[in-house]
């Protein structure tokens, strides 16, 4: 395991005692644990495997965000930059990055001269499928690889009990 999960719950709970001096709930304690260690193990897997393939996380989830975006051809930096809750500073570098990998370009907008567009390109549309194919891989091996559908049948059920329900059901997949 990466180190940041060397720590074991015990310590980890007794962490958060001191530094808070309070007591924590020993039935809460250890899913909230294992939900932060889980999310956190997957991202570090998906950051290694999407390597792989030439991008970071950071330009996958913008290509992703622009290949995702079926109404619109092209996105406002700051349209982007609200649905990756990312400074502008950074995402401003991904930009950077992914236009001199020419994965986007950025358009002029003829209303206003100061906003810049950005679209992908017809290779940045491949590289965002190829991200999307990565991922899946990963996390599919990752989960298949510790339980089996029964559990994760179960699993999700469980999850999508404490996970609030959007009002509304979305139109279009995510």
């Amino acid at each position: 395991m990466p180190p940041h999960f060397s720590m074991s719950l015990d310590e980890f709970a007794e962490i958060h005692r001191s530094g808070f001096n309070v007591e924590f709930d020993p039935v809460v304690m250890p899913l909230m644990y294992l939900l932060k260690a889980g999310k956190a193990y997957h991202m570090s897997i998906l950051e290694q495997d999407i390597q792989k393939i030439g991008l970071s996380i950071f330009e996958a989830d913008v290509l992703l965000i622009l290949k995702g975006s079926f109404n619109e051809k092209q996105l406002t930096p700051k349209q982007v930059g609200e649905r990756l809750a990312i400074s502008s500073g950074g995402l401003t570098k991904v930009l950077n990055q992914l236009e001199r990998k020419g994965f986007i370009t950025r358009l002029i907008d003829e209303h206003d001269k100061r906003s810049k567009p950005i679209k992908l390109t017809p290779i940045g549309e491949q590289k965002a499928v190829d991200a999307l194919l990565q991922i899946q891989s990963t996390t599919d091996g990752w989960v298949h690889g510790r339980l089996s559908d029964e559990k994760i049948i179960a699993l999700s059920n469980l999850l999508s009990e404490l996970v609030p329900q959007p009002k509304e059901s979305r139109s279009q997949p995510i």
